[in-house]
């Protein structure tokens, strides 16, 4: 028996749920533990940031890293808490730093922020020493070098031999924060339609029949 073949569409809808089955934007964290950021070395340097500065450092200051509770024995006291996307603070404690507090104050001098050990030729923020004293406290403004986005805050105080102590705080760029990152959570796939061709075989005498009632309408 001669067969013919017609074909019939069907079409469903077929709603496909997102990869993690939420409606509407969110925020979720990247990840649970801070990103390990690189320590900064810092010193002393006779001239003024720029080209003024003498490259060779008169004082060096511990390197300015993440500020930790190392003594804590609460496994989530250095977990980050309220607003996640702040720019991480790095800070260092130098104390009896040997450059003469008069000294110092007499003739120009800046404190030099580096980009690490291995890049040290690489300045990312500096600040000339000079103000009003307060307290005893001398507190110098830190401003970005080389578009580093480093920003901050040096506080020097005279300690009992003459010499200086030195407290650094660096306000890292957003890129290099040691925040936890944070990204949206995917949105839902919208609903989709999927066509599905479904095959029919009818006689030759059915196919004509169907053929003749179309013509008619």
């Amino acid at each position: 028996m001669t067969r013919l073949t017609t074909f019939k569409t069907l079409t469903i809808g077929a709603a496909l749920a997102g990869s993690f089955g939420l409606a509407g934007a969110g925020l979720a964290l990247a990840q649970d533990e801070p990103a390990v950021t690189p320590s900064h070395p810092g010193h002393i340097h006779a001239g003024t940031c720029g080209e003024d500065l003498d490259p060779n450092p008169i004082g060096p200051l511990n390197n300015i890293e993440p500020r930790m509770n190392e003594e804590s024995d609460d496994e989530n006291a250095n977990t980050p808490q309220g607003v996640l996307t702040a720019p991480g603070v790095l800070a260092s404690l130098s104390e009896e730093v040997e450059v003469p507090w008069e000294d110092m104050l007499a003739t120009s001098h800046a404190i030099n922020i580096h980009e690490s050990d291995e890049n040290i030729d690489v300045y990312i923020a500096c600040g000339d020493i000079g103000g009003v004293v307060v307290e005893g406290e001398l507190v110098v403004s830190l401003q970005p070098q080389n578009d580093s986005g480093y920003t901050g805050i040096a506080v020097l105080t005279e300690d009992g031999d003459g010499n200086v102590d030195v407290e650094v705080y660096l306000s890292e760029p957003a890129e290099a924060s040691t925040q936890p990152e944070v990204t949206p959570t995917p949105e839902p796939t919208p609903e989709e339609t999927v066509v599905i061709t479904e095959t029919e075989e009818v006689t030759a005498g059915e196919a004509t029949a169907r053929a003749t009632e179309e013509a008619g309408d």
